[in-house]
């Protein structure tokens, strides 16, 4: 079982779910600790944050994706 998933994008860049849906499907899988990742947005984690308080099974751990270029190459770089 996958207890650890730190990349994760929600609807505040290019993903689909928002961060209270991942939470849940997160739970679901049984997954503890969850970083959200958006590619150059933090918007998403005060949200993960405050909903995850709910699921105490849950551990947020805030991140970002953040894009840049480098040579002509974009790159992405996650922190």
């Amino acid at each position: 079982m996958i207890e650890v998933d730190l990349h994760v994008h929600t609807c505040y860049s290019d993903g689909k779910l928002t961060p209270q849906e991942i939470i849940i499907k997160a739970n679901s899988v049984g997954i503890k600790y969850l970083s959200i990742t958006d590619h150059d947005t933090t918007e998403a984690i005060s949200d993960a944050i405050k909903f995850a308080k709910t699921i105490p099974e849950i551990n947020i751990i805030p991140g970002i994706e953040l894009s840049t270029e480098f040579e002509n190459s974009e790159l992405h770089i996650l922190g």
